[in-house]
């Protein structure tokens, strides 16, 4: 889980996650010869920028996503597309922002200006979002792993065994997730019958997927119980598979809140992200959809926790979820190029609303 956190806990050192910013160019107005007439057209671009903890973002501008390379791409396409609608100019700024892999999400607004005597703009506002798939030149780190959460209502399901089997027999790296099952169930009784916080209970259920994991690690003795990324590191080196023991990285991580909103889904996110993963693969004990769709629809079935999409975004990494069945086929897809994993692929659009 994770929620409100307190304003006095400082990170551990050398704390990091993925994170985001929004890189913003307000009121831009450009003058085109628009049939046969000079008319002004106002854009404000939004983007949501990705960063790698592990690239710091010094004073250099080839660190950061420059505006004035945005403000040149909008001045082209404006001259290069001067008749056009505000609408296809919006779609223009928007694929030319996203060809920066940087860039995770665009909001484009155009406005024609003295459209008319007596109308002052029309315009037109659109969002586009990178599409969270994989390339066909991805995973060029051979030691990066897949992590693949293994939802906790599978420790009551016989097809538990098969899961564990089928990471330990991969021919690629794996990370698993452990959700917190009925370990973390008790968490939530006991939160709800004694009242305490949300900081204990954020601990607590942190403690509750450490079980979980341990769980796992005496079930299949082949999974090296991880609590720190250079563990991962030494059990990719080994060729053996990892299973994590969340507690020891993710306590006090300022990009965790603490509440119930967020569960080992976005903590499975949270993960990927600072692995590098190739990937992230949900396991659930229901069926998810069987095509593409938005985490946060999937917030919404209830099949992810409420944060999973923020997670998502922030960790950069392409997602898919699959059902109960067919384990030893669906890890086996995690070695094909390009990946083909059965369920449904998870595009990560991230949310409007601001991190509480």
């Amino acid at each position: 889980m994770a929620g409100h956190r307190r304003k006095d806990r400082a990170p551990q050192p050398d704390a990091s996650s993925w994170r985001h910013r929004k890189v913003q160019i307000r009121d831009l107005v450009l003058s085109a010869d628009r049939r046969g007439a000079m008319q002004r057209v106002r854009f404000n671009v939004e983007l949501t920028v990705g960063e790698n903890p592990g690239r710091p973002v010094a004073d250099d501008i080839a660190n950061v996503v420059s505006y004035a390379d945005i403000v040149d791409g909008v001045r082209a396409v404006l001259a290069r597309r001067p008749d056009s609608r505000a609408e296809t100019l919006a779609e223009e700024v928007a694929a030319m922002a996203l060809a920066d892999r940087r860039v995770m999400r665009a909001r484009i607004a155009v406005d024609i200006l003295d459209a008319g005597p007596d109308t002052g703009a029309v315009g037109v506002e659109l969002v586009r979002v990178r599409d969270a798939r994989p390339r066909e030149d991805a995973y060029t780190n051979p030691a990066s792993p897949w992590v693949v959460k293994l939802g906790g209502s599978l420790s009551r399901s016989p097809r538990l065994a098969q899961w564990l089997g089928a990471v330990a027999a991969c021919s690629v790296p794996v990370a698993v997730v452990p959700g917190g099952g009925a370990f973390a169930d008790q968490v939530r009784e006991s939160q709800a019958q004694w009242g305490f916080g949300e900081a204990a209970a954020h601990h607590m259920a942190l403690l509750a997927m450490d079980q979980m994991g341990r769980m796992f690690a005496a079930l299949e003795p082949a999974l090296r119980m991880c609590s720190a990324i250079e563990d991962f590191r030494a059990a990719s080196a080994n060729g053996s598979a990892a299973v994590w023991l969340p507690s020891a990285m993710a306590l006090g991580q300022d990009g965790i809140e603490e509440s119930w909103d967020v569960t080992s889904d976005s903590l499975a996110a949270w993960l990927a992200g600072r692995l590098g993963a190739r990937g992230l693969l949900l396991v659930k004990s229901a069926e998810p959809p069987t095509e593409d769709s938005e985490a946060a629809d999937l917030a919404r079935y209830g099949l992810v926790d409420r944060e999973f999409a923020r997670s998502l975004a922030e960790s950069g990494v392409a997602a898919w979820c699959v059902g109960p069945d067919d384990a030893h086929r669906t890890i086996g897809a995690l070695a094909g190029k390009p990946v083909r994993v059965p369920g449904c692929r998870i595009l990560a659009a991230p949310q409007d609303c601001p991190r509480r």
